[in-house]
């Protein structure tokens, strides 16, 4: 003999009504009879689920068939309507065949919940990183732009340098008449003619008359003088 637990459901609460015992031998042990007796005298011949004391229901296999595993003392088998099985089963928590009461709606509430707190904080993380890569895309972009800003003002620098002195020339600054190239200081080209009256790029001649002014920008000798010493 082997004792089914009945359950009904009502107003969104699974109750157990009852326990309805089941006379089995080694022919009548299986799904198919236990579910046709339990129907007929528990569920007014209404199509039943026998399901397992996590109420997953169990299934007519040869492992569920035969004395053996109907009569362990251990297994805790229910039964209860198989529209209400159909329309909660994914509400059923463990145990809840040796419970009292059951409130799927509850439950499954609570697990929507939690499935809506992993999502938000998975979605917040999510956001975090977005909010990282871009920052990271911003920051690479500035120092590319900031390597051809320092790129492009040391090729000034070097444009502009006196070529004796090697710094950034002394007003008046002024370049060679022959090959065009900035020669710088004054006094420092003065320094050169007196040594060598020749051009110190293209070696041709040439005298302190023959410089060739460069009408340059005040201020922006003055910024390319002090960029020239922070370095």
């Amino acid at each position: 003999m082997k004792t089914i637990g009945i359950y009904r459901y009502k107003d969104g609460v699974y109750e157990k009504v009852g326990n309805f015992p089941v006379r089995l031998n080694e022919e009548r042990a299986n799904i198919a009879h236990v579910k046709q007796v339990v129907s007929q005298e528990s569920f007014k011949g209404e199509e039943v689920v026998i399901v397992d004391v996590d109420f997953l229901k169990i299934p007519d296999t040869s492992s569920t068939r035969g004395s053996l595993f109907w009569k362990n003392p251990n297994k805790k088998i229910s039964a209860i309507l198989e529209e209400d099985y159909s329309r909660t089963r994914s509400t059923f928590p463990k145990n809840v065949a040796g419970s009292k009461r059951f409130h799927p709606d509850e439950k499954q509430s609570l697990i929507f919940e939690e499935r809506l707190r992993k999502v938000e904080k998975s979605l917040d993380v999510s956001q975090q990183k977005d909010k990282v890569l871009l920052l990271d895309s911003e920051v690479a972009s500035l120092k590319l732009k900031l390597a051809k800003a320092n790129d492009i003002l040391q090729r000034v620098l070097t444009s502009f340098r006196c070529t004796l002195c090697m710094k950034c020339p002394v007003l008046p600054a002024y370049k060679s008449p022959c090959c065009e190239e900035v020669l710088g200081c004054y006094n420092c080209i003065q320094q050169w003619l007196d040594t060598q009256p020749s051009c110190p790029f293209c070696r041709a001649s040439m005298t302190p008359e023959s410089l060739v002014d460069i009408p340059v920008i005040k201020p922006l000798f003055d910024a390319l003088s002090e960029i020239d010493e922070s370095n």
